[in-house]
């Protein structure tokens, strides 16, 4: 468990200059943001880890290397306590595999945007400042991380332009023109324990407890 005291993150999201997907989408994008002299290959890998380097409202938290293989399979859950200024936002999670050579490998990710936070059906929006725990549902994998390897958790809150962004206001996303930068912060302590859940499989080898 992290300490109580843990201090957060604190970031700005301006849907003005939204967070790019890490993917850049596509070649030609990507190579309209990278430059020239890069093999296809390297395309996505050299972007992503641009944006999760130069951008200023992306959170990257990275593991030790792994002393020993680490197997988890089935559903995985972000559990992310947060507040932001605005009305509504959106929050995005990644969980990576970083081999060796820094290579990111995504496993899984999920979205929530705010005021869905308690029904699909229902909007509720923020009241700013306030800290509320969000579920967010990252799907599931399956798969075993060798030894020397990193985990890796991403937090966002827009993956432009894959996913509409949020302009805060609480009004309608895609219809309306005015939007205004959100202050966001993560919280990471005793009392609100932002943490990604993971179906962990126990090694044959290790004593059941």
């Amino acid at each position: 468990m992290p300490a109580a005291d843990s201090p957060p993150d604190r970031y700005t999201y301006d849907p003005g200059d939204p967070t790019p997907a890490p993917s850049c989408l596509n070649t030609t994008q990507s190579r309209r943001y990278l430059g020239k002299g890069l093999e296809d290959l390297d395309l996505r890998q050299a972007c992503h880890e641009k944006i999760s380097r130069s951008r200023r409202d992306i959170l990257v938290y990275t593991s030790e290397p792994l002393t020993k293989p680490f197997t988890f399979a089935g559903p995985i859950e972000g559990i992310l306590y947060a507040s932001s200024s605005g009305r509504d936002t959106d929050w995005f999670m990644r969980h990576i595999e970083e081999d060796k050579k820094g290579r990111l490998f995504e496993l899984v990710e999920g979205k929530i945007r705010a005021h869905y936070r308690l029904s699909t059906k229902k909007a509720v929006f923020l009241n700013p400042g306030e800290v509320y725990k969000y579920d967010i549902n990252m799907w599931q994998t399956g798969i075993t991380i060798p030894v020397g390897h990193r985990l890796r958790v991403e937090v966002a809150s827009a993956s432009f332009p894959v996913f509409s962004r949020n302009l805060n206001t609480g009004g309608h996303n895609e219809k309306d023109t005015d939007y205004i930068s959100a202050e966001q912060t993560i919280y990471h302590n005793a009392k609100y324990p932002t943490h990604i859940l993971l179906p962990v499989i126990p090694d044959a080898d290790e004593p059941k407890s």
